[in-house]
């Protein structure tokens, strides 16, 4: 007797119905599945394209501008907010959005210096550590602390010269330390320290200010011109700080015993920069995202200004944006302490001229028509 075993049926891969056949169905849940993931890639992609050409074409901020100062400059400024101030008087000559909320970068580092001049002396020795200087992001500015100790007006000069976001962690990192006691972690160290600046900040009435990195590198930060005015105001006040700020380089003691120089990064110092400008005498600029900031104390031959440029388009624009301005500052320097006479003084002047001119007209008289040896004629 035969068996019978059933051959195993062939598959046609080319079916009459004109279907796929079944070895190249899909399970109907990966079809949904699949579905789904190209539907949510697709709202991915046109919401990207919507906020990247909102971004192209979002319209410039508007410009809000107070002060009857210098009016030629409106048309071609480019940042986001300005102020100008004379220390003498300390009278705001010209204002455009000193209230705007902007992005610091490395300038939120005056609020640190502050508040670190009210925890330590210049002379106070901080170490700077390993775990403190691997807070560094990546992309950031750079004293190329080593480490080591190093003087609290050493890590401020590397704050303000070559704008080193290292020394800001050293700082934070030590001065943190004095809060907690010997708690290891660098990250807790700088917490306390910020939590501790923020608290001073508010006390001084920097309120419209907040940041949560010590360098600076917080696309999040806020400030505004009114509020880096006051701190820059006060800073300027310490010697140390004038003389720092003045400086367009400095040599550096590092922690391990070698030194190096520190370069300032404003243009307007380096005398090999077409932006050199002698009359200026720092105070610190910043940059991040695009907003390219810069604070400014300028020097005429009789009075003092403080100039502070938030959000230009460029590095080189934010230079570009204040020399018409710092141009405007000398022409009116020039005409307050060269004015026309005025008052009593300017009457006396005014009758001692007229009496020149009768005696002259006199004297012509006489020489044309009088006797020829008058002794005022040999004078003529």
């Amino acid at each position: 007797m035969k068996s019978h075993t059933e051959s195993p049926q062939r598959m046609d891969p080319f079916p009459e119905d004109g279907s796929l056949g079944p070895t190249l169905s899909t399970p109907p849940k990966r079809k949904k599945r699949a579905l789904v993931l190209g539907v949510l890639l697709l709202a991915a992609l046109l919401a990207g394209g919507t906020y990247y050409s909102a971004r192209l074409n979002e319209p410039p901020t508007p410009k809000v501008w107070t002060g009857s100062f210098a009016p030629q400059i409106r048309s071609s400024y480019q940042g986001k907010s300005l102020l100008v101030m004379d220390l003498k008087q300390r009278e705001t000559l010209v204002a455009c959005n000193e209230s705007l909320e902007v992005l610091p970068a490395s300038i939120a580092r005056l609020f640190v210096i502050d508040y670190a001049l009210t925890l330590a002396q210049p002379e106070d020795e901080l170490t700077a550590r390993p775990q403190a200087l691997e807070l560094m992001k990546k992309g950031s500015s750079t004293a190329e602390l080593t480490e080591g100790t190093y003087e609290l007006q050493d890590l401020l000069a590397a704050l303000l010269i070559p704008s080193g976001n290292d020394a800001a962690y050293v700082l934070a990192d030590q001065l943190g330390m004095r809060m907690l006691g010997n708690v290891p972690s660098a990250q807790e160290r700088v917490d306390a320290f910020m939590k501790g600046l923020a608290v001073h900040m508010k006390k001084r009435g920097y309120t419209h200010t907040h940041f949560q990195d010590p360098s600076g590198f917080d696309s999040k930060a806020v400030t505004t011109s009114s509020d880096v005015c006051a701190v820059t105001l006060r800073l300027c006040q310490n010697p140390l700080i004038q003389e720092l700020i003045r400086k367009p380089e400095q040599i550096l003691r590092r922690g391990d015993g070698g030194h190096q120089r520190m370069k300032n990064t404003n243009a307007f110092l380096d005398r090999s920069s077409k932006y050199f400008n002698p009359r200026v005498r720092g105070v610190k600029t910043g940059s991040l995202k695009k907003n390219f900031n810069i604070i400014v104390l300028y020097e005429t031959a009789n009075r003092d200004y403080l100039v502070l440029n938030f959000g230009s388009p460029s590095d080189a624009r934010r230079y570009e944006d204040l020399i018409p301005l710092l141009k405007a500052l000398d022409e009116r320097d020039a005409v307050k302490h060269h004015p026309k006479p005025r008052g009593l003084r300017g009457r006396a002047e005014g009758l001692q001229g007229s009496a020149r001119g009768l005696f002259s007209l006199g004297v012509f008289w006489l020489c044309s028509f009088g006797p020829t040896e008058n002794p005022q004629c040999a004078k003529v």
